[in-house]
């Protein structure tokens, strides 16, 4: 339902008549034939800070680790003859938090993942949520506890209970 949702969402940004490629995050090369690094182009775009050396975590300025990508929509015939719109500025150069709150992230997605393999898959996904937890940055727009579980749960048929139990 989610996904349908967003599909619905993503389309509503194109105009009528107008050609656009888009590209889902969830998108993959052996479901879909295609797939997008939607960190990547979120870094390069200037909408996030992304750490593609340590903890493959992108930092927004406001929200920290507390948004997610979901598509990414690019305009073949739009040409851009006084500059690009907005106030765009190129690539975030410095992570928004500091580097000893980086530095903390870091430790404990090493420490998760290095206990990935020999714990359950909950507490997997538990660790994964310690990590996100584990910044300061953005704190005040943290995923509620259904949220939380919502996106940090592996199984399709877990998360649309989950859904189910939000909108009872």
């Amino acid at each position: 339902p989610t996904q349908k949702y967003l599909v619905e969402r993503v389309l509503a940004q194109v105009a009528l008549g107008e050609e656009a490629d888009v590209v889902y995050a969830y998108e993959t090369l052996e479901n879909h034939g295609r797939c997008c690094s939607v960190k990547t182009v979120g870094h390069v775009s200037g909408l996030a800070w992304f750490d593609a050396e340590h903890t493959q975590i992108s930092v927004h300025p406001t929200f920290g680790p507390w948004f997610a990508y979901r598509a990414v929509i690019t305009f073949p015939n739009r040409t851009w003859t006084k500059g690009l719109p907005g106030n765009w500025e190129g690539p975030l150069k410095l992570c928004p938090c500091s580097q000893k709150e980086l530095q903390r992230v870091a430790a404990v997605q090493a420490s998760v993942m290095a206990k990935w393999e020999t714990v359950s898959e909950r507490e997997s996904w538990d660790g994964l949520i310690r990590v996100s937890e584990t910044f300061t940055q953005g704190a005040e727009h943290k995923y509620c506890p259904q949220q939380m579980l919502y996106h940090y749960t592996p199984e399709s048929a877990k998360r649309l209970e989950i859904l189910n139990e939000c909108t009872a």
